[in-house]
């Protein structure tokens, strides 16, 4: 999906085989996207409040599922529904999803991991906080920054 990555190679010698260590970081420029409202920068939830979520959404985009969504509000509950589909409930975890069911992109096929419910919970509250004034239809982005520290929107 990103077309450069720094690769870093190692040799390394277990037992009597030797082999590659390949360690792959992004380059932050190439996940920095273009933001709505010619340019302007709505908010960030960062890594050290809501680890998990970060995390979550970090690796969902890596693995290609989108970074720029679309606010649908009125379809969340029935995306949520899709989503969440022969998911199994896990006691003390919320069942994450990426994208969020308030996104036209959340539903069928999104991302679900299981996380800490005040993670879970406090990012979407923020986020939602954050997106309050902008109109369903509205295109956000979420950019990755500073190798998975933060997400901006």
């Amino acid at each position: 999906m990103y077309a450069c990555i720094e690769e870093q190679r190692k040799r390394v010698k277990v037992g009597s085989f030797e082999l590659n260590k390949i360690k792959i970081g992004f380059n932050e420029k190439l996940k920095q996207f273009k933001k709505v409202n010619g340019g302007t920068v709505l908010g960030n939830i960062s890594s050290t409040d809501y680890p998990q979520t970060v995390k979550h959404i970090t690796e969902s985009i890596d693995e290609g599922n989108a970074s720029q969504v679309t606010i649908n509000r009125p379809n969340a509950s029935s995306n949520r529904k899709q989503s969440l589909a022969n998911i199994e409930t896990i006691k003390g975890t919320d069942r994450d999803e990426w994208p969020m069911a308030m996104f036209s992109e959340g539903g069928k096929g999104a991302s679900v991991m299981h996380i800490d419910p005040s993670d879970n919970r406090g990012a979407g509250s923020k986020i939602a906080q954050i997106l309050k004034q902008q109109p369903d239809g509205e295109k956000i982005d979420f950019s990755v920054q500073n190798n998975g520290a933060s997400i901006q929107l």
